[in-house]
């Protein structure tokens, strides 16, 4: 038995993120890694040893946050102690 709007709710998230994919599928192939994204946010792939990919999962379960924003957090936390990171010239 299922609660009352409950499936419009799953309705409306639907046909959102419809909207959304097929609008990021009309953009180009340039700019895959960014396809469904908010502007600002891009997709990576980087290499990590298992042992702190454990680490980033159990932090994000236990703060009940998701893995990207654990993974943002950090490297905002990195960079932002850092005092001074040349540009790279590419």
């Amino acid at each position: 038995m299922s609660k009352p709007g409950f499936k419009n709710k799953i309705s409306e998230h639907l046909i959102s993120k419809y909207k959304s994919y097929k609008k990021s599928n009309s953009l180009s192939e340039k700019n895959s890694s960014k396809n469904g994204l908010d502007i600002g946010w891009t997709r990576a792939t980087f290499i990590v040893k298992e042992e702190l990919l454990k680490k980033i999962k159990d932090a994000a379960y236990w703060e009940r946050k998701t893995v990207k924003v654990v993974i943002n957090d950090a490297l905002n936390s990195f960079f932002n102690k850092q005092k001074h990171i040349e540009k790279s010239k590419k």
